[in-house]
């Protein structure tokens, strides 16, 4: 059970740093196949489920 935990902060750590440091491969490698979104809130789009590969685009595009 600690080290699920340990491994869930250790993979949150990454995803957070490889987004501040823009490195695409590095936060790409952090989910699985596709993911589930959801920005409704913030933008008012309905939740969707897509691509690790199209989450990471779209990340760089606004970056």
């Amino acid at each position: 059970m600690h080290e699920d935990i340990l491994n869930i902060q250790q993979l949150i750590a990454r995803f957070a740093n490889s987004f501040d440091v823009k490195d695409w491969d590095g936060l790409q490698a952090c989910f699985t196949e596709s993911l589930y979104t959801d920005y409704s809130d913030l933008r008012g789009t309905p939740p969707e489920t897509i691509s690790a590969s199209e989450y990471v685009r779209l990340r760089r595009e606004v970056a």
